[in-house]
């Protein structure tokens, strides 16, 4: 299973935390960002880019974990 992690600038602490605890327990884990905390940045990016990771993966049951300011965007 892929697991895809991303976050808008709001949740972009948290998404680093989550990030290295998977890649500790060996998960097959991908940022799809943001990589570095940009106030600028917004959620909309984000979870595009995670549906489409999510929808074109032919692994077993991929998922994606996203994180925002305002938890109704996502």
């Amino acid at each position: 299973m892929n697991i895809y992690l991303g976050a808008d600038h709001n949740g972009f602490a948290l998404k680093e935390k989550i990030f290295a605890y998977l890649v500790k327990r060996k998960y097959d884990v991908e940022s799809i960002g943001d990589d570095e905390l940009d106030p600028n940045d917004d959620f909309p990016e984000f979870a595009q880019m995670a549906a489409l990771k999510v929808i074109g993966d032919a692994s077993k049951d991929p998922r994606a974990i996203l994180i925002c300011g305002g938890g109704q965007g996502m």
